[in-house]
């Protein structure tokens, strides 16, 4: 293979590029920076004995979720990207018979997602691994957080039930920023595990399970489905007359307290973290909803409803996917159907519906 400037340094006069041996040169030609003096390059081939039926690929913007590929052949190169329709830079050019591979060619296109651009409303903190399994699977992936995740304003309350939680028997975590703010604060007080050895822990889901390992700590217990019904559910038996300490945001529903209670549970709950709407949408998630997004993900109620709030009008016409049944219920009481709704009540479950709808 051979990589060719098709821009050559200005003011040298004849080119420096020996075109009689690229003509016949036995393998592939890789032209870069060769879009705006592709009729130039391509008549030096042609003229040196290079057939004009020689198979070409450009490939716009490649390795991006905007790549384009497009197949001619050595004579139509300068149609393409010096006609009236041209193909802007960036792009390079492959020349030779490797083009005809369509495996090699269309792998990278092929993925179940290219071409589908989505919006990510995590907070930043928690996108990563939602972002990158999306981008994997071939789509550009625009993040634009719809809260922010915050320490408590006060750290008071929280250190009260840290130095005596050694009288809890369960601590039921309900998402893993629940989990890292209270061991981090734990931590920090100068307690470790063991200031924790009396105590069960609950796990909404296996994200949280997985922050609780994290911290080389494993969760007693999940529930059945990942969500506050299902983890009364499964306690239910359990608590009568114990004492339970619930972990949570400051902002959030009162079904676990609620259910708990009324299963005889002594419940303590305790603000270990804050959420906070962001109120402006950044320069860059303006640009592409200006430019058309396709997706728009929902990752719990609290999520949708700021997200709701904070894109308004961009979100006509573009399709959403929902993590939950109780976050589908926000998206419908403020005016927003979802287009699918996760059977699994997780990133992965979410996911899987997104490709299940692709292939329909």
């Amino acid at each position: 293979m051979a990589l060719i400037t098709g821009h050559e340094r200005g003011g040298k006069g004849e080119s420096s590029l020996d075109f009689e041996a690229l003509a016949k040169f036995p393998g592939t030609l890789v032209f870069y920076m060769g879009v705006t003096t592709s009729r130039s390059w391509t008549s030096a081939l042609l003229e040196n004995g290079m057939p004009h039926n020689t198979p070409v690929a450009i490939i716009r913007k490649i390795s991006c979720p905007e790549q384009v590929t497009v197949k001619c052949t050595l004579d139509e190169v300068a149609h393409f990207l010096d006609g009236e329709n041209r193909i802007r830079p960036p792009a390079i050019v492959i020349i030779g018979d490797v083009v005809r591979d369509t495996e090699l060619n269309s792998w990278f296109e092929q993925r179940p997602l290219f071409g589908q651009r989505i919006l990510v409303t995590r907070a930043a903190e928690q996108a990563d691994e939602l972002v990158q399994q999306l981008a994997q699977l071939g789509a550009e992936v625009v993040l634009q957080p719809a809260i922010e995740i915050l320490p408590p304003e006060t750290y008071e309350d929280l250190d009260e039930v840290i130095a005596t939680v050694a009288d809890v028997n369960w601590i039921v975590f309900s998402s893993g920023n629940g989990v890292r703010y209270f061991l981090n604060r734990l931590l920090a007080l100068g307690y470790d595990a063991r200031h924790l050895a009396q105590a069960k822990l609950a796990a909404m889901g296996p994200g949280t399970a997985a922050a609780l390992q994290d911290f080389n700590l494993r969760a007693d217990l999940l529930p059945r489905e990942y969500r506050a019904e299902s983890m009364v559910d499964a306690l239910r038996s359990r608590v009568k007359d114990q004492t339970v300490l619930l972990i949570r945001a400051s902002r959030g529903r009162d079904v676990l307290r609620a259910g708990l209670n009324k299963a005889g549970a002594d419940v303590q709950q305790v603000v270990a973290y804050r959420s906070q709407d962001v109120q402006t949408l950044s320069p860059s998630t303006r640009e592409a909803m200006e430019q058309g997004i396709d997706w728009v993900t929902f990752t719990s109620s609290a999520i949708a409803r700021s997200s709701i709030a904070l894109l308004g009008p961009y979100l006509e016409g573009v399709k959403s996917v929902s993590i939950s049944p109780v976050t589908s219920e926000m998206m419908r009481s403020l005016g927003i159907e979802p287009t699918v709704e996760a059977k699994q009540h997780d990133l992965d479950g979410m996911i899987k519906r997104l490709l299940d709808y692709q292939e329909d």
